[in-house]
């Protein structure tokens, strides 16, 4: 017996995705080691799409898979000021190699913690931090292998204020806890 079969039936559609990749080392102005628990954010200009990662215990860090395009890169750690670097540009088949120089520590009001899970006690790495005031965020950042945060609170010198942080991670619930930030802290 012969039986015929339509072959349009099996035929599949394939996308390809052309992604860029960056890596580099983030250390300080002043010389020495790499930064370990710095922050990186990767966003497009209009921030429609947002990567982050964190720099290991030497400083490196690298970002893999993103879509290639145009991106504004912004870096913090703890005990170190900010550094931006706009109109970035990531190319199929290209890996940016960049590395940044944090200055020293400003007087910018800080709230520094760990975050950890609340069963086992046990540091959780990657956890996104966002500090709220009057209910709109103000920064954020995530957490380093130790569980480690730091979040700056840019325009708040010599006042006390009020601070929700929101602490989240996919397969846990969101946390939040409220803490006041007084000059000089």
């Amino acid at each position: 017996v012969y039986t015929a079969a339509s072959l349009s039936d099996a035929v599949s559609v394939f996308r390809v995705r052309v992604v860029g990749l960056m890596e580099g080392n983030v250390l300080p102005v002043s010389g020495g080691p790499g930064l370990s628990c710095a922050a990186l954010e990767l966003a497009t200009p209009g921030r429609t799409r947002v990567y982050q990662t964190v720099t290991d215990l030497n400083g490196y860090y690298f970002f893999t898979n993103v879509p290639v395009g145009l991106y504004n890169v912004r870096v913090v750690s703890p005990g170190f000021g900010e550094v931006t670097l706009d109109d970035l540009v990531l190319e199929p088949g290209v890996v940016v190699q960049q590395d940044f120089f944090l200055p020293a520590g400003t007087d910018t009001p800080e709230i520094v913690g760990q975050v950890t899970d609340a069963d086992n006690g046990f540091p959780l790495v990657g956890a996104y931090v966002e500090a709220l005031i009057a209910d709109s965020v103000v920064s954020t950042t995530y957490t380093c292998a130790s569980g480690a945060y730091e979040i700056f609170l840019p325009g708040f010198k010599g006042e006390s204020i009020e601070v929700e942080l929101r602490f989240s991670l996919p397969n846990y619930v969101t946390a939040t806890q409220t803490v006041i930030v007084n000059p000089g802290e």
